[in-house]
């Protein structure tokens, strides 16, 4: 019996999924009939109907898996994720730091910093001519 009376191309639904055999990619499928990016995986199925070669998202974040580099951990996605948290954890200890130190006063002055003691029995090797030749006398 032809399913479609009133379309010449198309006779047979072998899955009866309403899509007929000449147009259903996946006759056999009442689940899927189309395949969009022709990866193989019908469309229903395809996180990434339209992306070749992403197929799967194991995370569920919307990155496939095939570019994404933790593919199991949907709060990551590239090593520029783990850059951006070091980060944030830095500037936390540092708001932190400045907190702590405006709330108690100790804050620590440039002069605290610069006025460390050194003789200038320390700075003699610094001061001595250098014992390189000089190009000067070179012939």
């Amino acid at each position: 019996m032809d399913v479609w009376p009133f379309d010449a191309t198309e006779c047979y639904d072998r899955d009866f999924d309403g899509v007929g055999d000449n147009q259903d990619i996946f006759p056999d499928s009442a689940l899927e009939w189309l395949d969009s990016d022709g990866d193989g995986l019908g469309d229903n199925a395809d996180v990434f109907p339209f992306d070749k070669e992403a197929k799967y998202d194991a995370d569920g974040d919307g990155v496939p898996d095939s570019t994404d580099l933790f593919p199991r951990n949907s709060g990551m996605d590239s090593f520029l994720d783990i850059g951006w948290r070091i980060g944030l954890v830095f500037l936390g200890i540092g708001g932190l730091v400045l907190f702590i130190q405006r709330r108690t006063g100790t804050v620590l002055e440039d002069k605290e910093w610069n006025h460390q003691s050194m003789s200038d029995e320390g700075m003699e090797q610094f001061n001595r001519p250098s014992m390189a030749p000089s190009l000067e006398n070179f012939e």
